[in-house]
Formats: C-alpha cells, structure tokens, sequence
C-alpha cells in the first residue's frame, strides 16, 4: 500500500535497506524537534507535503511533494563509529498513465550524518528531489526541483532533555516551454522545545519561528 514495504540486510559493514520507507536523512530532524506527529508546534510538514491535519498548509506548496516513502528507495547505515552513524540513500521511479500525459520520472538523494556521545546528539541532513513531469501533454511539462536541509541536537540534563533544530526547503517548478521558473516554497524553520519525564508521565513543550519567503 501507501505505507512502509522494504527489505533489509544488516552486518558488521551496516545495514542495506531497499523499498519504499523513509529515508533517515529526511525525516532524521523528527526526534530533535518536538513532536514528529501532525500535531500543532511539530514541523512535519516541512518533510511531508507541506499540509498536517492540525493548521493545514502552514508550510505552503511543496510541489515535489514528500520526502518520504516514495518507491525503489536504497539506504545504507554505517555502524556507529566514535560516536559517528552516516546514511545514505537513493530512489528512482517513474509513472506513466498515458501516451501525451502524465509521464514523470522522479529521483531523490540523501545524505546524512549523527554523533552521539553521553547526554549529547547532534545530526544533519541534506535531500534533494527532481521531478520531471510531462505535464498534460507531451510539450506542456515541467522540471520540479526540491531541496531539504537540516541541523539538529538535543541534550539530556537527567530532569528534562533539551532540543533544538533548524529545517529549510525550498520548492521550484520551471515551466518546459517559456523556461519561467517559479519558487512554490523558501521555508526556513528554527525550533526549540523540552520534555521532562515525572513518574509515569512525560510532558513536553516546543515552539517554532520561521518565514516562508515563496514568489507563488
């Protein structure tokens, strides 16, 4: 279905995974920034389409769509090494539903790397999606370009663990016959947030700041 379906083979040399998932180096931002779910104050969005169910389209257009789980993904994982953990990952797939229509070929790359040592993580990612898109007929496409960068740490005090991340994407389609390009998203995202663990309980608090600086 739409959801997780891959194969993996894991060693001393690291871990090979192959299907559709999501790529550690997009969504890798998820644990060092609050909430990873739909829910308000979580940055989601910006590795997603753009939209959440909680504020809608806070994000604005992503026309590359998500970072995650699209088909014929391949990742690997290092074994941690000082500390150091890398992931690398490339997809290609292509859709084709008509003879004039509709073809596109999308491909996305990834890169990422995480240090951990005691109470300290810190970890960043860069991802970058091209879309070309043939659009409603042979003549009338676009080529869709999407890049996804972040950086990221928490620190563990014992009483409360710390977090902070900052995330930007950027979303430009550019039209195949005037060459018109467009920027459908230029978000850049800083976020901060705490979680203390009492007794059974854990509460967790986050903010964000940012501007979305798209010409459309």
């Amino acid at each position: 279905g739409s959801r997780d379906t891959n194969v993996a083979l894991a060693g001393d040399f690291g871990t090979v995974k192959l299907g559709k998932f999501s790529p550690a180096a997009a969504t890798g931002f998820h644990g060092l920034s609050g909430s990873a779910s739909t829910a308000i104050g979580s940055l989601y969005g910006l590795v997603s389409t753009g939209t959440d169910e909680a504020s809608g389209a806070r994000f604005g257009a992503t026309t590359t769509k998500s970072f995650e789980r699209n088909d014929n993904n391949i990742q690997y994982t290092s074994p941690a090494v000082s500390g150091l953990t890398l992931n690398a990952n490339y997809g290609s797939s292509a859709k084709d539903t008509s003879a004039t229509m509709d073809k596109a070929k999308t491909t996305q790359t990834g890169l990422s790397v995480a240090y951990a040592a005691g109470p300290l993580m810190v970890a960043a990612g860069i991802n970058s999606k091209k879309v070309d898109a043939e659009g409603a007929a042979t003549t009338s496409g676009a080529k869709i370009d999407g890049n996804l960068n972040w950086i990221g740490a928490s620190y563990d005090l014992g009483a409360a663990k710390l977090f902070a991340t900052n995330v930007a994407r950027k979303d430009k389609t550019s039209a195949a016959i005037t060459g018109v390009q467009t920027t459908n998203s230029d978000v850049n995202v800083t976020s901060m947030g705490v979680s203390a663990p009492m007794g059974a309980y854990t509460f967790a608090a986050s903010f964000y700041t940012g501007k979305n600086k798209a010409s459309a």
